[in-house]
């Protein structure tokens, strides 16, 4: 099991039973979540890649009540809609779950678009942002349940070991 396995299992868990989680993508993890799509046409987006758009439409789900989970890559969520996240979530205080793959290693084959070793950093800056680095399945697990049960605000960065 890898920690996007058990993200996938987790949130795809977590929409069965609760209604008033919506999954947003930026265009990653479609196939992982076919599943939850086919059961949850209404609460599952591919929002593609216009990731400031995706936050922001987050931000308006979570203002009617639900709790926005996003997902997309580690350097595009947090470099490209960093703004986003800060004022719509952040300055307003809404609550929501941005989930990111890629971190600052994962994708270094692709060039510095895809690397983001400071991103802890910048969403510790933002207002009431939890924020965690999970080293286990078992630790996702447990922490995406924590947050989404306790409707905060969060950032969980996946960061596969490399070897």
């Amino acid at each position: 099991v890898t920690l996007r396995s058990a993200f996938v299992s987790t949130v795809s868990r977590l929409m069965d039973e609760d209604e008033s989680i919506v999954l947003l993508l930026g265009d990653i993890s479609v196939y992982a979540f076919r599943e939850a799509f086919a059961k949850h046409p209404k609460r599952c987006y591919n929002i593609g890649i216009c990731e400031q758009a995706s936050v922001s439409v987050a931000a308006g789900l979570a203002m009617s009540g639900l709790y926005p989970i996003f997902h997309t890559i580690d350097s595009f969520m947090v470099r490209r809609a960093y703004e986003q996240i800060y004022l719509d979530f952040g300055v307003q205080k809404l609550a929501g779950m941005f989930i990111s793959v890629g971190g600052s290693r994962e994708y270094w084959k692709l060039g510095p678009t895809h690397m983001c070793p400071e991103s802890p950093i910048l969403m510790d800056c933002i207002p009431n942002m939890s924020w965690y680095i999970p080293q286990s399945p078992i630790a996702v697990e447990n922490r995406i349940n924590d947050y989404a049960r306790a409707r905060v605000l969060s950032y969980v960065r996946l960061e596969e070991i490399q070897t």
